[in-house]
């Protein structure tokens, strides 16, 4: 937390944005997105340019005035209307998607079997972190249809980090 305030302090003299943007340039750009994106496209062979993370880019639009960078609630204004005649509309106004991680249809089909088996098995039980008769009940509501992907993934990993950095054996699942 003290980091996050060091990078908000040394932006005294801007507005609330500007400051929110600095603290996203150092911190999550390169420490969550660019690392998903470097990894995605090396796994894939796939060489990425970010272009807009041009040095002079940066500094251009760091420069820029806020009512340049948001109007009400649309964000990256000036971009948008600098390229309103190259791209298509729907793209321009689309929704921001992120990186989502597709855990869900994984825990549903491809690893189904395997994560209810880890969250079965007898050491995972008497580990004592879950409530054993609380895990069925979440695994039979996910079952039938209820969205709970990141609570049946968060204990699945949970289990596989501590057989590999407790108990110092590498997880057996594919």
């Amino acid at each position: 937390m003290r980091f996050f305030d060091e990078l908000f302090g040394r932006m005294t003299e801007a507005q609330a944005l500007n400051k929110a943007l600095y603290v996203d340039t150092r911190t999550w750009l390169p420490d969550d997105l660019l690392i998903k994106a470097d990894k995605m496209t090396m796994a894939n062979s796939i060489e990425l340019r970010v272009p807009l993370l041009d040095h002079r880019i940066l500094e251009f639009a760091a420069a820029l005035p806020v009512n340049m960078k948001v109007r009400g609630t649309r964000t990256k204004h000036i971009l948008k209307r600098a390229l309103a005649d190259r791209v298509p509309a729907e793209i321009l106004g689309r929704r921001k998607t992120g990186f989502p991680v597709p855990y869900g249809r994984w825990l549903r089909h491809e690893l189904n079997v395997q994560v209810r088996d880890l969250l079965a098995e007898r050491r995972t039980r008497e580990r004592g972190y879950f409530e054993p008769r609380e895990v069925d009940l979440l695994l039979d509501r996910f079952g039938r249809g209820e969205d709970l992907s990141a609570e049946v993934f968060s204990l699945a990993t949970l289990e596989l980090w501590h057989r590999e950095f407790i108990d110092g054996k590498a997880p057996a699942v594919a």
